[in-house]
């Protein structure tokens, strides 16, 4: 097939229009003369970015493709400060067409364009703050196409009222955003309006930035069926509303920054009883991150069996004792940032694990630790590992690394300075090494190079360079498949703190980059 077709990009710049608007080219046979199931298959070595460029060729081809290829049909509009009058104008012009002739879209609508007014000095101050209304503008962008978005991300100022009756029929993913100086009773009520309003589509929730230390939120969730939840900042109150309503059906769970009401007074641990008690049948995503108090009790929710990947961003390590139980056959991927996780990596039965990501791993003796440290390092071998994230300067990673050479694809080490001695003194070979990076602070450590060479099979790309290492560590996270939140962008800010910190000594920042502290 790939020789018949040969460079389908390149044949469309060589593409003619003839009088009657077919595009055809010497010497060969017009595309639209194959049946569909033929030209669908051809239409499918092509890019999204290519076949709208074929379309361009005539009314006939726009056609065509259109009805074959669904990706043609969905839209992806981001409207910001810079382009949103000539994002405006095109949106317009695209409605009067589709009034006169309809088409089936689907519209993914990103609004941004609340630009935060005034100066540095001032923005450390929100009160001071003021915030460009675009309520006009909202307004009519989803008025007009409400019918056709599927995918609704927007900033909240409070005062836009008119989605508090609005429905969206083919909504299935949405995404409030508010400014923590514009939380209200007025735009949390706007929020549980719009979802209750369009809970019978509604597969994808994302709530960010909203800081609740003040306000209850007990949406009406009685026909929400959610597949993906992601909450940032909210009281596990209103979590637990979430998790009773769509627990049946949901899959993807993500909570970042999440606090109990209960735990502002009480102490920590009382917050952990009395939460939800459904389980999560289908989860199979789980990702907490900063949501210490809430850790203990989303996690004994879960069914471990079923969960194909986990993350746990800096959680205490003195609630890790109740994992000791837990099995997980099926998870594939799993980052965390605490080595008392490690003591139980044996336990867990991870026989399907192929990516892992354990960083910041100094060890610390929480009071529940095992008094036997003479089986400490056994059982870190997984016997389909391919991809491997470590520091390289701490014990752990080196056991990580060792006992499972002879099945990694992909090592990258982050601190390998440290470890150099360490490094060097592996004992082990990397037959199956495709891809290794080592993140040196300075200069490269030439023995440790050319060390690790010798161990790895002669194909292997090494990289010991910080930007490259970062734009393949980016490219690679994007491959994933996974769906979990900034899992991308945090594999590529670990990757560049690790420079800032052995430089400058600091440690790294909570939730983010040096450059990017999250709040």
């Amino acid at each position: 097939m790939g020789d018949n077709i040969g460079n389908v990009s390149e044949g469309i710049g060589g593409l003619n229009l003839s009088e009657d608007g077919v595009a055809t080219r010497k010497g060969e046979f017009p595309l639209l003369d194959l049946p569909d199931p033929a030209l669908n298959k051809i239409l499918n070595f092509l890019s999204t970015k290519e076949k709208n460029t074929l379309r361009l060729c005539s009314k006939t081809y726009d056609e065509t493709i259109f009805n074959l290829c669904e990706s043609t049909r969905k839209w992806y509009i981001t409207i910001d400060e810079d382009n949103k009058k000539d994002q405006m104008a095109v949106l317009i012009a695209a409605k009067l067409k589709q009034s006169v002739k309809p088409r089936n879209l689907e519209i993914s609508v990103n609004i941004e364009c609340c630009k935060v007014l005034g100066t540095m000095k001032a923005a450390k101050h929100p009160k001071t703050v003021k915030l460009e209304d675009c309520f006009k503008m909202k307004k009519k962008i989803l008025t007009s196409w409400r019918e056709n978005i599927t995918e609704l991300n927007t900033e909240i100022l409070g005062n836009e009222d008119f989605l508090k009756m609005m429905t969206f029929p083919k909504l299935k993913a949405l995404q409030f955003r508010i400014y923590e100086n514009h939380i209200s009773s007025a735009n949390l009520d706007l929020i549980n309006c719009a979802i209750f309003f369009n809970s019978d589509t509604l597969k994808k929730l994302n709530l960010q930035n909203v800081s609740l230390r003040s306000y209850s939120f007990h949406p009406s969730l009685a026909k929400l069926k959610l597949t993906t939840l992601i909450l940032d900042k909210w009281q596990m109150e209103t979590i637990d509303a979430f998790l009773n309503s769509c627990h049946g059906t949901l899959r993807v769970l993500d909570i970042n920054s999440c606090f109990s009401m209960r735990a502002l007074d009480f102490d920590p641990f009382l917050a952990l009883q009395g939460h939800f008690k459904v389980k999560l049948m289908k989860l199979k995503h789980l990702q907490i991150r900063y949501s210490l108090d809430e850790f203990k009790s989303i996690m004994t929710q879960v069914i471990p069996s079923k969960l194909v990947s986990l993350r746990l961003v800096d959680n205490d390590f003195d609630h890790f004792g109740f994992l000791d139980n837990m099995r997980f056959p099926k998870l594939k991927f799993f980052w965390f940032d605490c080595d008392v996780i490690c003591q139980f990596l044996s336990g867990f039965e991870l026989t399907s694990l192929e990516v892992l990501i354990a960083v910041n791993l100094k060890y610390q003796e929480p009071s529940w630790a095992r008094t036997d440290r003479k089986d400490t390092f056994k059982g870190l071998k997984f016997l389909k590992l391919k991809e491997l994230m470590v520091e390289g300067n701490d014990a752990w990673s080196l056991q990580l690394i060792r006992q499972n050479a002879d099945t990694l694809e992909r090592l990258t080490i982050l601190r390998p300075q440290k470890g150099c001695q360490e490094l060097i003194a592996l004992d082990c070979d990397f037959p199956n090494m495709k891809w290794l990076a080592m993140r040196f602070s300075g200069e490269p450590v030439e023995a440790l190079v050319r060390d690790m060479e010798s161990k790895c099979a002669p194909s292997t790309i090494i990289l010991t360079d910080g930007i490259q290492i970062c734009e393949e560590v980016r490219k690679h996270a994007e491959t994933y498949p996974y769906p979990m939140q900034d899992v991308v962008q945090d594999m590529e800010d670990i990757v560049k703190d690790r420079n800032k910190k052995d430089r400058s000594g600091r440690a790294r920042s909570s939730g983010g980059s040096l450059e990017n502290p999250k709040v």
